[in-house]
This record gives C-alpha cells, sequence and structure tokens, in this order.
C-alpha cells in the first residue's frame, strides 16, 4: 500500500529517511543455528514547497527498498531449518542433472530478493477563486521472488516464479465552489 497525504505549501518541507537491518544485528535462531544471509534496506526522502506563493505548490518524494531474505530452510547446510532427507535429495539432484540435464540447484540455504521503487509527484494550483487544480503521478517499480519451502516441502532453488510491476498513474483533479450554499 502507498499511501501520501501531503502537498505543496508556501514554505519549504521535507525530510530524508533511512531504514537498515541485517542479520549481523540478530542472533542465532531456532536450536541454535545461524540465520541465513538477510538485509533490509529502505531510504528515501521528500520535498514540498511553492512555485508561485498562494498560487502553485509541488510535493515529490522519492523511495527504495531493497531487502534480500533467506528462505529458511536448507537440506544439511549450516543455516535455516534442516530439510533433511539427504539421500533422497542427492538422488534428485543427480536424476535431473543425468536424464533433463538441468541443474536444480543447491541444497544450501538461498537468498530471495524483493526490490521496489516508489517515486511520486503532485502540483496544486489555486487557479481562480474557489477553483483547484491537482496534478499528480505516482510512479512504482517493484519485483518480487516467489518461494515458499516448508517442513513439509523442499522447493529447490530453481523452483519459483518472479512477479515484476511496473505502474505509471496520472490524475487530473478540478475541484470547484461556485457558491457558500
Amino acid at each position: 500500500i502507498n499511501m501520501i497525504s501531503r502537498s505543496g505549501s508556501n514554505a519549504f518541507h521535507g525530510s530524508a529517511f533511512m531504514f537498515t537491518r541485517s542479520n549481523s544485528l540478530v542472533g542465532n535462531g531456532p536450536n541454535d543455528r545461524e540465520y541465513g544471509e538477510f538485509s533490509d534496506r529502505s531510504f528515501g526522502g521528500r520535498i514540498g514547497g511553492p512555485i508561485v506563493r498562494d498560487k502553485l505548490f509541488f510535493f515529490f518524494l522519492g523511495e527504495a527498498n531493497r531487502r534480500d531474505r533467506p528462505s529458511g530452510f536448507s537440506i544439511g547446510g549450516p543455516t535455516g531449518n534442516d530439510f533433511g532427507h539427504y539421500a533422497e535429495a542427492a538422488r534428485f539432484q543427480q536424476i535431473m542433472r543425468d536424464v533433463w540435464n538441468h541443474d536444480v540447484g543447491s541444497t544450501d540455504e538461498f537468498i530471495r530478493s524483493t526490490d521496489n521503487d516508489n517515486f511520486f509527484i503532485r502540483a496544486d494550483a489555486n487557479i481562480a477563486d474557489g477553483h483547484q487544480l491537482t496534478i499528480r503521478h505516482n510512479y512504482v517499480n517493484g519485483g518480487n521472488l516467489i518461494i515458499r519451502p516448508s517442513s513439509y516441502w523442499y522447493q529447490w532453488p530453481d523452483n519459483h516464479y518472479d512477479i515484476q510491476i511496473k505502474t505509471n498513474s496520472f490524475v487530473t483533479q478540478l475541484n470547484s465552489v461556485f457558491s457558500n450554499d
């Protein structure tokens, strides 16, 4: 959900932010096994103000998110929950390589990425007494690698799907007041 509730004004306002966390900031997981490599980084900023005092205003927001998360499971790997079934996994890998010439990936825990960028720009104009024009544009570019292994079902690194989305949304809005009634 992307919600912006700001607009420009007669004074310039702005801010910047950054948030980060990673596996270096946490201890071990269940059964004292290390967590896999992960990071979560968000950063961005906003600025708004007048273009023409009392008449024309702008607001801009930019935000980027970069998230790398471990899958949570491995087969005998040093991190994540140990799925087990080592012999079956090795046999499956060998059959896929020998018969189908396909590498299903490692049995180690793997990292999946979820990245997105959001940009929002808005202009408000007081065009006449009682009439205000708003023009805004929102751009979203993101991706999400979907894979859901569990304690009942091991998913190999090549068994996933990737959702990519790019959205441009443009709105023009005219608000008019014709009388005090």
